[in-house]
Parts: structure tokens; sequence; C-alpha cells
């Protein structure tokens, strides 16, 4: 049994009377029966305040017509007669089931009900107001919706208060609205430079943002939707105001009225649903997340240039380091085989702006995150949802992106039907207690079905992911391996020259997090404290307290717009510290370099650090064996270019990007004839 908000002493005096019944009340108001209330409970919640009758033998109405004072009393008509009307010797007035009374009583309706309360209402608005609100609700009554006020809130006809005075010292501060034509909370929001410290937003308005043209309309997002309209907010607002209160009347007065009225007497649920009747569904204005989407879906389509895009690369973020990344390289293809203007880049988890020369000028790159910011999880899926289906894409590729995840396990048959899904995937995650986690863990195999294929950068996640999820060889050529291309960008750089007071110099860059080990480079740079370590990177994921890196070897440089922006000719040794991995872009431009390269062979890594081109470490903490492989490339510095020089011309001839323009070319088709799988699929069936 339910009996929160019921007081304990009034439910017990209410049951230990005779004329309450519990049974009599749930048998004549049907929504007791629907509740999870007990009768009781229901009656103080519910029932006294609605001015109903808690059984044959007490009229609520007619008591309160009696003895006025009842109107108002904290628990109703009985519960007045229980407490005072007793000691008074009060007549209780019965309901006759047998009688007229019966049958005047059987034929009330929602809009007798709302008489009642309107009674109740007006004895509130009598209520003698305190001194220090009679001037402001001397101003606000004119435009004052006390009637709506209470039904928003019953409970106010238990406060003592007149309800403006109520508003004034208590709804205000609470957001609430005094009329179906204002929005206190939107108001303040919209106008806050305007309106004076402590000033009431309602007497504002009226005093002087009406005046002024100010929007009061309790709609959502409703200046931009108006401006959208080519109209003037205000403008949109009165004729909103007008339309609001024309349909109101419609379902108080009329045919429309009786037909409301005489359905209510038969269900009184839809007599309770009289108080939406003052705000009626009036699109586009009519839900707050409507409006949302509405403002957040137009801006995102001028950003787009209101232009088709038949490839969406959808990125959690501007990644932060060098290099194309995989967003780049794929976008480069896409621009190179179809013309730039077919590709449109959006982040959807973090703002920021992407490194220069990721992509080309003519590539659109739109921010989401920013469109949407302080929007619900739901209302940002939806959105994207509805954002991606205006492009018309042939293919929407998601690269790391969290609420593109999320989109699909809310519509991917539907994403299906009209637009090939293909998710990248890297590497999985590590949490703290040392478990995987991660994107491919979480959704690989609930999105697999309904995704074109899983692209992945290395064969050892594709042999993992077949494992995890045993998947059958028929699914397997889904998980497609499409290996980054190198990058030969910035060149064979040279040994540093040898001079007896230089001292050596190792470079190490990444995120300041527990994937990349930054402590396991302290430990290094302290075993070897005549060797200077020049550090780039920042926190992304965790935080990290960077006093860890305060050696007087270790020379923290911040972060790096581009890898060709470094000072390569300085490096003797580039070291890299993972815990786990995928193929890290910064591994295979370090390659591209000739720098000897020492590095965790972990998860993908090891498709780069091979044995006789590099210098892998196979156990992670192992620190001293990172130590020996930096101090043999010290001591031997021709020979370890030698080989790092074997590393380069190896990854320039198994990463020349062939396996990604091929892969690009499968769009040809789709792209030419502007269809996506949907359309192709019913040209196949004769139906296009």
């Amino acid at each position: 049994m339910n009996v929160m908000g019921a007081g304990m002493e009034d439910l017990s005096l209410l049951e230990s009377s005779a004329l309450f019944d519990a049974t009599w009340y749930a048998g004549t108001y049907a929504d007791v029966r629907l509740s999870d209330l007990d009768p009781a409970v229901h009656y103080l919640r519910i029932g006294a305040p609605l001015g109903r009758n808690p059984s044959a033998r007490f009229d609520a109405k007619a008591y309160e017509q009696t003895y006025p004072e009842a109107l108002g009393f904290h628990g109703g008509a009985l519960l007045h007669y229980l407490k005072a009307g007793t000691r008074e010797h009060r007549i209780v007035p019965v309901v006759d089931v047998a009688g007229p009374a019966r049958a005047e009583w059987r034929g009330r309706t929602a809009w007798h009900i709302d008489d009642h309360l309107r009674t109740r209402i007006a004895a509130a608005m009598e209520l003698p107001i305190a001194p220090a609100h009679e001037a402001a609700a001397a101003t606000i009554a004119p435009a004052f919706d006390a009637e709506f006020y209470v039904l928003a809130h019953p409970e106010i006809l238990y406060s003592r208060l007149n309800p403006m005075q109520h508003y004034l010292q208590v709804g205000a501060k609470r957001g609430w609205d005094p009329s179906p034509h204002f929005g206190t909370a939107l108001y303040r929001r919209r106008h806050k430079a305007a309106i004076p410290g402590g000033m009431n937003p309602f007497v504002h308005w009226v005093t002087e943002g009406r005046r002024a043209r100010f929007v009061g309309e309790p709609a959502n997002k409703f200046p931009p939707i108006a401006r959208r309209l080519n109209k003037a907010p205000f403008d949109v607002s009165r004729a909103m105001t007008d339309r609001r209160r024309d349909l109101f009347e419609r379902l108080r007065y009329g045919t429309l009225g009786e037909m409301v009225a005489k359905a209510a007497a038969l269900d009184p649920l839809v007599g309770a649903t009289w108080p939406a009747a003052f705000r009626p569904k009036m699109p586009p204005f009519h839900h707050a997340r409507t409006g949302e989407k509405l403002v957040a879906t137009l801006a995102l389509r001028d950003a787009a240039g209101h232009r088709r895009a038949p490839f969406v690369i959808a990125v959690n973020r501007p990644r932060w380091g060098s290099g194309a990344k995989e967003e780049g390289y794929l976008a480069q293809a896409l621009a190179a085989a179809y013309g730039p203007g077919s590709v449109l880049v959006v982040y959807t988890d973090a703002k920021g702006t992407a490194p220069s020369g990721r992509f080309d000028p003519a590539i659109r790159q739109i921010d989401l995150t920013a469109a949407t910011e302080g929007y619900a999880e739901g209302v940002r899926s939806d959105l994207f949802l509805s954002f991606l289906r205006s492009l018309r894409p042939v293919a929407v590729f998601n690269i790391n992106s969290q609420l593109a995840w999320t989109c699909q396990m809310t519509y991917r048959r539907l994403m299906a039907q009209e637009m090939r899904i293909y998710n990248y995937l890297f590497c999985n995650e590590k949490n703290l207690t040392g478990e995987w986690s991660g994107y491919p863990v979480k959704y690989a195999y609930r999105c697999f079905d309904h995704c074109a294929a899983l692209i992945v950068d290395s064969a050892f996640l594709k042999a993992e992911l077949v494992e995890r999820f045993a998947l059958p060889e028929a699914g397997r050529d889904r998980v497609r391996v499409i290996s980054a291309p190198a990058e030969t960008s910035v060149g064979l750089v040279p040994e540093p020259p040898r001079d007896a007071d230089r001292r050596p110099q190792v470079f190490w860059s990444g995120r300041f997090d527990r994937q990349k080990r930054p402590d396991l480079l302290a430990r290094i740079a302290e075993r070897l404290p005549d060797v200077d370590f020049h550090v780039w990177g920042k926190a992304l994921l965790d935080s990290f307290d960077t006093a860890a890196l305060s050696a007087p070897n270790i020379k923290l440089k911040g972060t790096y717009e581009t890898f060709r922006t470094l000072p390569l000719g300085g490096c003797d040794a580039w070291l890299y510290t993972s815990e786990w991995d995928g193929v890290p872009h910064l591994l295979l431009e370090v390659a591209m370099t000739g720098i000897p390269l020492v590095g965790s062979v972990v998860g993908g890594t090891a498709e780069v650090l091979r044995d006789d081109m590099s210098w892998p470490v196979e156990d992670v903490d192992d620190v001293e064996a990172y130590v020996r492989a930096l101090r043999e490339i010290l001591a031997r510095p021709a020979e370890a270019r030698d080989r790092a020089a074997r590393l380069r011309a190896h990854m320039a001839e198994t990463r020349d990007g062939a396996g990604l323009r091929a892969f690009v070319a499968e769009f040809a088709e789709a792209v030419d004839g502007h269809a996506g799988p949907r359309a192709a699929t019913e040209r196949a069936a004769g139906h296009g």
C-alpha cells in the first residue's frame, strides 16, 4: 500500500470514521481503481481537493456550502468535520442514493466539478494579500490566471495564501507559471540581463517587457523557431495566445464542450485532463523536446550548407595528436574518389578544433556537440538520426563516437535500411580493476547484424573479435582489416650530430592516462639520469599528476600541432609505452622517420614493432628491458639507424594505402546513382 504524502494522523482519523467508505469510494471513482494508492490515501491526496464524496453518507459539496470555512481545509470537507464539526455537532449532509441527490451527484460533469473548484478558487482569491506583495499583486492581477495556476498546483488551496501572493512569494521561485501564456523560468533565461535583480519575471513582463516586445511565451526555443518562420517572436507569441484562448473556449462551451462534458460524466479521468486544456498542443511549439530538436536540426542543416553528404564520418571529438588519423585518411580517400563535397565530418561527443591539415578545406566539418549542448542524451540521439537522414548518406562511418553507438542501439534496423553503417574499432580498454571494457566489448556484437562491416586496424583485433564472439565462418569477412597508410610527408631524419658535450635525447608523446603509462616513463628516466627525455602530452581520459614527471632529466613540452613541427633532428631514440593498444598512428609516423623505436608489444603494436627493425619490449612493466634497448641504441647509433631504416622501408611497402583505396572504390555505383542500401535493393527487385 502506498501511503507516501498522507499524514498518518489524518489517515488514521479518516479510516476510523464511519463516514469514509473505501469500497464505495473506489467503486464510484474509476481512477481510484486504476491507482496503486490505498483508497483512503487517494481521498486525502486527490479526492478531497477535487471535492469528491468520501461515502454515500457524506456530501462534501453540501457541507462546504453550509460551512464555507471548510473550503480549502487541508484534507477536505470530511476531515474538517471530523476535526471541528463534531465538536460543534454540525449536520452531516447525506448523499441519498435512492433520491434526487443521488441523481444529481451521478449527473455531475467535469464542468460541475470545475464549478466547485472555481468556488474554492474564488474564495482563495478573496484572501487578504500581505502588504509586501500588495503592489505587485495589483500589477499582475489583470494577466494572472488563478484557475490555471491552482489547477496546475492544487496544493495551493491549502496554503492559506491568496494564489497571487503564493505565486509572488513561492511559485515564481519554483518556476511555476502564472498563466498559460507566460513561462516564468523561460522568461527569466531569455531576458536575464534586462530584469533587475530580485524582480519578479511576471511583474517585469507586465510593466516593461510587454511594452518592449519581450517574449513571455512558455514554449521552449520559441524565439529561434519564430525567426525561422520569418516572423517577429512577439507577434507570433500574440497569435499563439489568441489561438490558445480560442481552442480553450471551444473545449469549454458549445457542441464540443457538451461532448467533453458527457465523456467526463462517464469517466472521471476525462475530467481530470481538464488542466491540459489550458495549453493545447500547437506544433512546432507543443513539446520542449520538439523545440530543441527543431532548432538544433536547422542549425546543423545550415552548417551543412543544405546539401547532401554521401559520406558522413562521425568522430567523438577533434582528436588531439598529429597525423591524419583514421578519419583523415578515410576523408582523403573519399574526397579523392568522389570530391571533397561528398564528405561531411561531424563531431558528436566533445567540442574542439581539428589540427590543421587533417582535412581538405572543402570538406565540411560540423560540431554537433555545440549545437546540442545541455540536451538530454535521448534528444541528442534522436537529433543525430534526423540529421543523418536529412543528409541522405550512402554510408556513415563511426570512429569512436559514443553518440553514434547509442543511436545504433535504438535505431540500427532503421539506419541499416537507409544507409550502410561502418563501425571502426581499434582496441579494448582496461578499467581500474583490470577488466576489459570499451567499444569492441560493449557494442560490437550488439550492432554486428545491422552494420555493413566492422573495420579494424589490426589482424590482432580481428582475431580477438572472432574468438570472443565465436563468429561463424560466414560472418568473419564482415570484420575487415584496413591498415592505415604509412605517413611519408616527414621523410628520413638524419642521425643527430655527435658532440661530446651534447646529452642524448629520447622523445615520448601521448596522453597522460593509464593506457599510455607515463608512470613507466618516469621510472625509465630515473634509470637513465644521463639522458634527457623530451615529453609531449596532456591528460584527456584520466587525471594525472604531472608532478610524477618532475625529474630533472624529463622536459615537459606541452602539446604539438603536427608531428612534423617536432625538433626531430635532435632525437636519438623514440620511446613508446602503452599497456593496451591498436596500431597507433604515432608509431607509424615515427617508423617513417628512421628514428630508432623502442616500444611495448601490446595488441596491434606488434604489426609495427618488428624484432629485426625496432626494439620491442614483450613485458610492458619490464623497466630494465626498455633501459637496455635505449642503452643499445645510444651505444651504437649507426647500427640503430640502419635497423630503423629497414622498418621504414617495410612500412612504405606494406602500408601504401591500397587497401583503403579499394574499400572506397566499392561505393562508386551507389554514389553515382545517388542511392543508399534501400534504393539499391529496390532497383535489384525491379521497384526502382
